[in-house]
């Protein structure tokens, strides 16, 4: 996998998952989402969408760093296992 792919791939990565925890939380608190009806239906789905989606990231051998880019970003540069000199 080229260099490019590695990154818009870690990146999509990285914006699911962010975006799953950023409504999961205020599902989670009763004075914003978690008041409605439907937030439990909601959190169910979505914890099973983080769910399949830790699944397809755990085959990419890649260790997941949560919401700093950078450190993965580092991980590649310095990872003698991708061999990627930069990620742009």
């Amino acid at each position: 996998m080229q260099a490019a792919e590695i990154d818009y791939m870690l990146f999509a990565y990285d914006r699911m998952f962010n975006h799953i925890e950023d409504v999961l939380f205020p599902l989670g608190t009763p004075m914003a989402l978690g008041s409605l009806e439907c937030a439990t239906v909601f959190t169910a789905a979505l914890v099973k969408m983080k769910a399949k989606l830790q699944e397809y990231h755990d085959k990419t051998n890649i260790p997941f760093f949560g919401r700093v880019p950078s450190c993965k970003y580092s991980y590649l540069h310095n990872s003698p296992e991708i061999g990627i000199a930069s990620v742009h």
